[in-house]
């Protein structure tokens, strides 16, 4: 699969919409702790992302990262949606 990489931030409107596709996974996943795990999961709408699309311009794949100083950055919001894992996406 080939993939196209497109900077943006948490903001955008493709972004927000995977975002939600993963904190509906997480909330499967985590299950009744679920409500302790999301606080930490909050992404101001500033940090930079990138979204991965496919050849034909389907988004594929998001990713965030949060700066905490210069060389310092933790990944953020990193989610591939079911159907298209397996493809060397994230």
């Amino acid at each position: 699969m080939k993939l196209h990489f497109t900077r943006t931030n948490a903001g955008d409107t493709i972004f927000k919409s995977l975002e939600k596709e993963l904190d509906a996974d997480l909330a499967v996943r985590d299950g009744i702790e679920h409500g302790f795990y999301a606080q930490f999961n909050k992404t101001d709408s500033s940090i930079p992302a990138i979204i991965a699309t496919n050849e034909a311009g389907e988004p594929v794949g998001i990713g965030a990262y949060k700066i905490y100083e210069p060389g310092t950055v933790e990944i953020k919001r990193m989610f591939v949606p079911p159907v298209n894992r397996g493809n060397g996406i994230a």
